[in-house]
């Protein structure tokens, strides 16, 4: 579990999608404020280079991603305003994997 206090504008996490694993869900709920959240294969996304966003009001996000297994994605959520208290999951080899910031 991690705190984040904005004024951060963005912050990264990594993941890697177990083998036997082909499609996934990247999701971001609860908390205050708005912040976007950004998928992308192999390196750091950046608002114009990502495999999947999602940028609604709020902090319900999701990104689905199709054709993963065992491949490493790298997370950016991006603050659209100042945001707390949400809660990112993402896959890992145990199981689900969340983040409360």
């Amino acid at each position: 579990m991690k705190k984040v206090s904005v004024p951060i504008q963005r912050s990264y996490f990594r993941f890697t999608v177990p083998a036997g694993t082909n499609n996934v869900a990247v999701t971001l709920n609860s908390g205050t404020g708005d912040a976007d959240l950004y998928v992308r294969e192999g390196a750091k996304p950046t608002g114009f280079s990502f495999d999947g966003r999602s940028w609604n009001t709020g902090n319900g996000e999701l990104v689905n991603l199709n054709n993963t297994a065992g491949k490493t994605y790298n997370i950016m959520l991006y603050a659209y305003e100042a945001f707390e208290g949400v809660s990112l999951t993402s896959p890992r080899p145990s199981g689900r994997q969340n983040h409360r910031l």
